[in-house]
């Protein structure tokens, strides 16, 4: 529907229509017909003076009121989300372009000049296709000086309001920047760093501070505490740690970790949250990355890397990986007879991994349904139907019985002894990998497996929420 008050002297002539450049196809509502010739009868009934005007308060009063109608009003208003996406995206020589064609297309006349008006009904206009709120377009207008003749000269006018718009557009984004990092803080809070929630991060971070601490004094010196930090199980990377380190103060050079815990919790949150904020590492990169310092460990040149050494490079790459994060990962490779690993082959299947575990907030989204079964199932407290306190309690009787010299070491072929004797038949050539690799290698050779029967639980269960997230 369209009215137009006559100019005098002004000759009719065609409109100029908008560049097909800034046009958008919409999927029609189905009931779209049925709300024009409501409109139709409206405007009918009521014979408006500016018909555009009251078009556009009928639509905003449908929006805003009409609940029996709510297929329509979600329609309209997705594409009105829609629109503004394409406005944040427009740059300001395509803004100019379409406020001059609307311009262009109201002045029948050609002189470049136009009323208050015929001026007020281009950028109503505009509001509509742009998704600009009425105090927007009305923050544009008061801008407008007119001439003695009550002319506005719209060609000096069109950088102005490119200007406003480009502001209101920059404020749009800083708000809904603002609200995502409002959201990315409230889901680093629920899972604090690589996934684990504040209970099971607080878990560890006490027993590493704890195992340091062999006097029971409560406190750490700097370089204990920094080493603390620097424990695979956490798996910071070097910069988070100095992060950290900077933030501690100590007059005597002694850390009291219990009370240091509320200020690292805090701190991993905000990292955290960054890092979900952060662009995304590139796959080939990662891929690139791992081959690149593989091949540095490959002194003989064959392609092949022992499973202990593919677990070196993860943790050397200093991605930020957990202990259980980097098991999960190695429960995937392909071993031969002799624990070694085609590293080549194995690369961007760890590419991938990697890239999964550092896009974790998008995945878990992603998987949220699947998730939230998972932990809301039976079964979802026990592995190979065992509780956490009995897996450990069955791990370390296994262990001991095969450490005669009670060392607390054993060689790796006893600790898939070990593990064999736990679990028999019923565990899989990945979660035995995985468990293996949670076992510390000391210099002689020996795997400690303190470190294994305490994170046995969690790897487990790590691994079945890794492999979701993994899905492509």
């Amino acid at each position: 529907f369209s009215r137009g008050r006559a100019r005098t002297g002004r000759p009719a002539t065609m409109s100029t229509a908008i560049p097909s450049t800034y046009t958008q196809e919409f999927a029609l509502p189905e009931a779209l017909p049925q709300v024009l010739k409501d409109l139709t009868r409206e405007i009918l009934r009521a014979n408006p003076a500016d018909i555009d005007v009251f078009a556009r308060e009928f639509f905003e009063n449908r929006l805003k009121h009409d609940h029996n109608q709510p297929q329509v009003t979600d329609t309209l208003v997705t594409e009105i989300e829609e629109v503004k996406l394409q406005l944040s995206e427009m740059t300001p020589a395509e803004i100019e372009d379409m406020i001059h064609g609307l311009f262009k297309e109201q002045d029948v006349d050609g002189n470049r000049t136009l009323d208050r008006h015929e001026f007020k009904q281009v950028f109503h206009k505009l509001g509509a296709r742009l998704g600009l709120k009425t105090n927007d377009v009305r923050r544009i207008l008061a801008e407008a000086d007119c001439d003695g003749n009550g002319e506005i000269s719209y060609a000096e006018f069109i950088p102005v309001a490119v200007s406003i718009i480009e502001t209101i557009v920059a404020k749009e984004k800083l708000k809904e920047s603002e609200q995502e990092k409002e959201r990315v803080m409230h889901d680093a809070e629920q899972h604090i760093y690589h996934g684990m929630p504040p209970a099971e991060l607080d878990e560890i971070l006490t027993s590493i501070f704890k195992e340091a601490d062999v006097d029971g004094s409560g406190a750490l010196d700097l370089d204990e505490f920094e080493r603390c930090l620097c424990d695979i199980r956490i798996g910071m990377t070097r910069k988070e740690v100095n992060l950290l380190m900077f933030e501690t103060y100590s007059n005597d050079g002694m850390i009291d970790y219990e009370a240091f815990k509320p200020l690292c919790m805090k701190l991993l949150v905000e990292l955290t949250a960054q890092e979900w904020l952060a662009p995304d590492q590139d796959e080939a990169d990662l891929e690139g990355l791992i081959t690149k310092l593989c091949l540095e460990r490959d002194a003989e040149h064959i392609g092949k890397l022992h499973i202990d050494s593919i677990q070196e490079v993860l943790v050397s790459a200093d991605l930020g990986m957990s202990l259980v994060q980097i098991c999960s990962i190695l429960s995937e490779a392909q071993e031969d007879e002799d624990s070694m690993v085609d590293y080549v082959a194995f690369a961007p299947r760890v590419a991938f991994m990697v890239h999964a575990c550092q896009n974790y907030r998008e995945r878990m989204n992603e998987k949220k349904e699947i998730m939230q079964n998972l932990h809301a199932g039976e079964g979802w407290g026990v592995v190979f139907g065992r509780d956490r306190d009995t897996l450990e309690a069955e791990l370390q009787a296994a262990f001991e019985a095969l450490d005669k010299a009670g060392s607390g070491c054993l060689t790796k072929l006893q600790i898939k002894d070990g593990i064999k004797a736990v679990f028999a038949d019923t565990i899989d050539r990945k979660a035995t990998t995985a468990l293996l690799a949670l076992a510390k290698t000391t210099e002689s050779g020996m795997y400690q497996y303190k470190t294994l029967v305490e994170q046995a639980f969690r790897t487990l269960k790590g691994i079945v929420e890794l492999s979701i997230l993994y899905e492509d």
